[in-house]
């Protein structure tokens, strides 16, 4: 595998949507989706990352700067998608590292959440240095989430 990274852009949010759709199937389908994606990726409180093996897209992940009144305000790490067949392979952790990378002089702290059936994150978290801050979070309707936070600098 030739793993390469590249900051998402605009004209990928199609292809991001495609792979997002075929990687996590139990997720419906959401007409705005594209359109979604394009927007967030033309503010500067968001940063996407691709992974591609060999000009193939295999991933991609995003972060955001939240200021909402349910969650603390700062970066976030928000969730990583996977092609089924490229899992397991070292592609979401190089995602992470990539955006901890970026965000490093960026920011003193980021945070993280997820749900805690989901074994895979909750142990990214672990092995990325992230230490739990509490398990009832809520954010954006997502209920019993756990929070992460980790310091960068």
């Amino acid at each position: 595998m030739a793993l390469s990274l590249r900051t998402a852009v605009v004209d990928d949010a199609d292809a991001m949507e495609a792979l997002r759709l075929h990687s996590l199937q139990d997720v419906p389908a959401d007409p705005d989706g594209v359109t979604r994606l394009r927007g967030y990726l033309t503010l500067p409180t968001n940063h996407g990352v691709l992974a591609h093996d060999e000009g193939t897209l295999v991933g991609w992940a995003m972060t955001r700067f939240v200021d909402e009144a349910d969650a603390p305000p700062g970066w976030y790490l928000l969730g990583v998608v996977v092609h089924p067949d490229w899992r397991r392979r070292g592609v979401a952790r190089a995602l992470t590292d990539e955006r901890l990378a970026w965000l490093t002089p960026r920011a003193e702290r980021v945070f993280s959440f997820t749900a805690p059936e989901n074994h895979a994150a909750m142990a990214m978290h672990a092995a990325h240095g992230f230490t739990e801050v509490r398990r009832d979070f809520t954010m954006r309707g997502r209920t019993g989430m756990v929070l992460f936070e980790r310091t960068l600098r």
